[in-house]
C-alpha cells in the first residue's frame, strides 16, 4: 500500500509537489514545445527535460504505465487547482488521480533512491553538462571527485530518510492516537444511536467499530448491540436467524466473569422462542431451555428476579411444547411445568406485579392444557378463575397486548368446558372478539398470527354449537370464517398452523356430512378437498398430535360413506387403524381416546345394522 507521507517526503526532498504538479500542468495544457528537438534550451527548459526523461526512467524500470494522454486529460478537464497546491493533501490527491493506481499499489519507500539513481543516470548525458554543473557534481572523467559527490549525496539522502523515518514515527503515533480517539466516539454514538431507537444507524457504526478495533471487549459490545438493534427490527424467522448469529458471535468471545453474560444467554432462549412460534417448535424450544439452564449456571445467589424470570420461562416453554410433542410426553411435560411454577409460587415471598402476571397467567395455561389433555371440568374451571384475576391486574390493563392475550386464553378456557356447554361457547366468542379487537387496534408486527389463531378458534367455537344445536348458520358461520384464513394462508414449512386450518374444514365438514345424511356429498367432497391439502402437507411437520387427528378423521370420513354395498372388511380396516391410534395415544390424551371409543362404537352399530342377519 502507498505511505502518503514517504510521497510527500520523496516529493519534496526533490522539487516539490508544487514544482511537480506544475511542471504536469504545464506539459498537459501544451505550454511547452518538444523539448527532445529544439536547438536551444532555457534552463528553466532543461529542468523540465530532465525531470520528464527523469520520470520516464523511473516509470521504465518501475514497470508503471507513463500516461501523457491520461494525464493530459485530467489537467485540461480543469480537475487541477494550481492555487491550492501549497495544501500538501490536495496534491497527494492530485498525484494519486494523475499518476495512477498502480502508483498506489506498488509505491515502496526506495522510490527515494530510485528516483535519484535515474536522474543521475540521465544527468550524465552531454545535453545536461550545464546541469550536472549547478547539480554540485564534478565530470565523469574524473571519477573519484564523482564517486565522493555520490557518497556525501547519499549520505545526505540517507540523513533525509533518518529524518523522515522519526517523522513517520511520529506520525504514526498521532495517527493511531486519532483512531482509537475516533473509535471510542464511534462507540459512543453508536450506543446513542440504540438508546434513541435509530437501529440501522447503529448497526451500520457498530459493524464499523467492530472491524476497526481489535479489543475483545469492544467487539463483545459491538456483537451483543448489533443482535439487539436486529432482534429490535425483527419481523420474521429468518430476522430473527440473524439475530441469533450475532449474539452467538458475542457468545464466542464471551467469558463467565462478565457481568452480563447472564444476558445474553436469556436472549438468546428468548430468541429461540420467537423462532419456534414459527417453525420446529420442539427443537428451538429445546434450545431454548438449554439457553436458560446456561443462565442460571451463572446467575449469582442474590439475583432472584432473574431466577424467577429463567424458572418460569423453562416452564412454559415445556407448557408449550406439550400440543407437538409426543403424545406419550405431554402429560409429562405439563407436570415438569406445573412442578416448576409450584416452586416459585410457594417458595418466594414477594413477586413484582411482572413476574406475578406472567406466573398466574402461565398456571392458568398449564391447567387448561390439563384439562384438554385429561378431560376433566375441573382443570378449566380453575384456569378460568385464574385467568380472571390477572385479567384484573393493573399490570394486564396497562398494556393492549397483555390485556389481548389474557381475554385469548380466558376463552380457550371457556371453549372446551363442556359443564355447560352452549353458554360456555357464547362466553369464548365474545372475550375472543374482545382480545381480537385489542389485536387489530395495535400496530405490532407479528398481531396478524395472532388474529389468525383466534379466527381459527372462533371458527372451532361454531363448529361446536352447530354439533349441539344443527343450525346452519353456525355451518356457515364457521366456512366463511376458515375460508378467509385458508386465502392468506402462507404454509411456512414446520408451521402447523396450516395443518391446524385444513383438520378444522375437514372436521366441520365431516360433521355436516353426519347430520345432513341426506345430502353428504358435498359436503363428503370438501372433506376430501381437506384431506388431500392434508396428504400434501402433513408430513412436512413433526406434530405427533395432529398426525394422529388427521388419521382419525380419515377414518371417520370412510365412516360417512358407508352404505349396503360396502364390504365388511373395509369397517374392520377402519377398526383397526382406530385401534393402532388409540394404544399410541392412551397414555397422552383422554379426549383423544374418547372420541375414538365413540367411532369404534360406530362401528360396531353399522355392523349390526349392515351385517347382522
Amino acid at each position: 500500500m502507498i505511505d502518503v507521507e514517504a510521497l510527500k517526503a520523496f516529493l519534496v526532498s526533490t522539487y516539490g509537489v508544487q514544482f511537480f504538479l506544475q511542471y504536469l500542468g504545464g506539459k498537459a495544457i501544451d505550454k511547452l514545445t518538444d523539448l527532445a528537438t529544439k536547438k536551444e534550451l532555457t534552463i528553466e527548459e532543461k529542468w523540465l527535460l530532465l525531470f520528464d526523461r527523469t520520470l520516464q526512467l523511473l516509470c521504465e524500470k518501475r514497470n508503471w504505465e507513463y500516461d501523457d494522454e491520461a494525464v493530459s486529460t485530467f489537467l485540461n478537464d480543469g480537475q487541477l487547482s494550481f492555487e491550492k497546491l501549497n495544501d500538501n493533501k490536495y496534491a497527494s490527491e492530485c498525484l494519486y488521480k494523475l499518476l495512477g493506481q498502480s502508483y498506489k499499489l506498488d509505491y515502496g519507500e526506495d522510490i527515494i533512491n530510485d528516483w535519484q539513481e535515474c536522474m543521475q543516470e540521465c544527468l550524465v548525458q552531454k545535453e545536461f553538462d550545464e546541469l550536472f554543473k549547478k547539480y554540485g557534481l564534478a565530470k565523469l572523467s574524473e571519477i573519484e571527485d564523482f564517486n565522493k559527490e555520490i557518497l556525501i549525496f547519499k549520505n545526505d539522502v540517507l540523513k533525509k530518510i533518518d529524518t523522515l523515518e522519526g517523522d513517520k514515527d511520529r506520525w504514526k503515533e498521532r495517527e493511531e492516537y486519532r483512531i482509537a480517539k475516533e473509535k471510542e466516539e464511534e462507540l459512543q454514538v453508536a450506543l446513542q444511536e440504540v438508546e434513541d431507537g435509530e437501529y440501522e444507524k447503529a448497526i451500520e457504526r457498530l459493524k464499523k467499530v467492530n472491524v476497526w478495533s481489535k479489543d475483545q471487549g469492544v467487539k463483545y459490545t459491538c456483537y451483543y448491540k448489533i443482535a439487539y438493534c436486529y432482534s429490535q427490527l425483527a419481523r420474521n424467522t429468518s430476522d430473527y436467524k440473524t439475530v441469533i448469529k450475532w449474539f452467538e458471535k458475542a457468545e464466542e468471545i464471551s467469558s463467565p466473569e462478565r457481568d452480563d453474560v447472564v444476558l445474553l444467554y436469556r436472549n438468546i432462549a428468548l430468541v429461540y422462542i420467537y423462532i419456534g412460534m414459527k417453525e420446529n417448535k420442539i427443537d428451538n424450544y429445546n434450545k431454548s431451555n438449554s439457553y436458560f439452564k446456561k443462565s442460571l449456571q451463572y446467575l449469582s445467589d442474590d439475583d432472584h428476579y432473574f431466577f424467577i424470570d429463567i424458572i418460569i420461562h423453562i416452564a412454559r416453554n415445556y407448557m408449550d411444547m406439550c400440543d407437538e410433542i409426543s403424545v406419550s410426553k405431554a402429560n409429562e411435560y405439563l407436570d415438569i411445568a406445573m412442578s416448576l411454577m409450584y416452586s416459585i409460587f410457594v417458595n418466594c415471598d414477594a413477586l413484582s406485579e411482572e413476574q406475578a402476571y406472567v406466573l398466574f397467567h402461565n398456571m392458568a395455561r398449564t391447567y387448561y392444557h390439563k384439562g384438554e389433555k385429561e378431560g376433566k371440568n375441573e382443570y378449566f374451571s380453575i384456569a378460568q378463575d385464574l385467568y380472571l384475576s390477572v385479567l384484573e391486574m393493573k399490570y394486564t390493563k396497562a398494556d393492549n397486548l397483555r390485556f389481548a392475550m389474557t381475554n385469548e386464553n380466558i376463552a380457550m378456557a371457556y371453549q372446551y368446558d363442556i359443564s355447560k356447554r352452549e353458554e360456555n361457547k357464547r362466553k369464548a366468542i365474545s372475550y375472543y372478539k374482545v382480545a381480537k379487537g385489542l389485536y387489530q387496534a395495535e400496530e405490532y408486527y407479528d398481531c396478524k398470527r395472532y388474529i389468525n389463531n383466534i379466527n381459527l378458534d372462533i371458527a372451532t367455537v361454531y363448529q361446536g354449537l352447530y354439533n349441539i344445536k344443527r343450525l346452519d348458520e353456525d355451518y356457515q358461520q364457521a366456512e366463511e370464517i376458515i375460508d378467509q384464513i385458508i386465502k392468506g394462508l402462507d404454509y411456512m414449512h414446520n408451521n402447523s398452523f396450516s395443518v391446524r386450518v385444513f383438520l378444522a374444514k375437514m372436521k366441520l365438514n365431516i360433521l355436516a356430512a353426519k347430520i345432513n345424511f341426506n345430502e353428504s356429498e358435498q359436503y363428503v367432497a370438501r372433506a376430501q378437498e381437506s384431506e388431500e391439502m392434508l396428504d400434501a402437507i402433513i408430513d412436512q411437520v413433526n406434530y405427533e398430535k395432529y398426525k394422529y387427528s388427521f388419521e382419525i378423521f380419515k377414518c371417520e370420513l370412510k365412516l360417512v360413506q358407508i352404505n349396503e354395498n360396502t364390504d365388511k372388511s373395509e369397517i374392520n380396516k377402519i377398526i383397526d387403524k382406530l385401534e393402532e391410534i388409540k394404544s399410541a395415544t392412551s397414555t397422552g390424551n383422554v379426549n383423544i381416546s374418547n372420541y375414538i371409543d365413540d367411532l369404534l362404537k360406530r362401528c360396531s352399530q353399522i355392523i349390526e345394522q349392515l351385517y347382522t342377519a
